[in-house]
């Protein structure tokens, strides 16, 4: 996939639009922490340390997603920004709520 370029499952968040990373996520119709999310790109640590982070944040539709922020490292091994990926991990979320439910 080319940098910039969003799968399916991602644009019923975000509009897509050629603009960078931050951007996408600040344009982001339904994530609650998008914030979070946004602070955590912009500490630059990702370029720094080549470190990931990975957090959970709910949307105002009532989902959840799996946010992992990565270095992205091209073919000639050098780092030219990040790579946010987004899980759904809805049906776990909600497993997790019935077992605290007991049931």
């Amino acid at each position: 996939m080319a940098p910039g370029l969003l799968t399916c499952a991602s644009t019923a968040m975000v509009y897509v639009m050629h603009v960078t990373a931050s951007q996408m996520v600040a344009a982001s119709t339904t994530l609650k922490d998008r914030d979070a999310v946004l602070r955590d790109m912009a500490s630059g640590k990702h370029l720094t340390t080549l470190a990931f982070s990975e957090k959970q944040v709910a949307t105002t539709d009532g989902l959840w997603y799996s946010v992992r922020i990565m270095p992205y490292r091209t073919l000639a091994n050098v780092i030219q920004g990040v790579v946010i990926t987004f899980v759904d991990i809805t049906a776990t979320k909600e497993l997790e709520a019935r077992l605290r439910a007991g049931g």
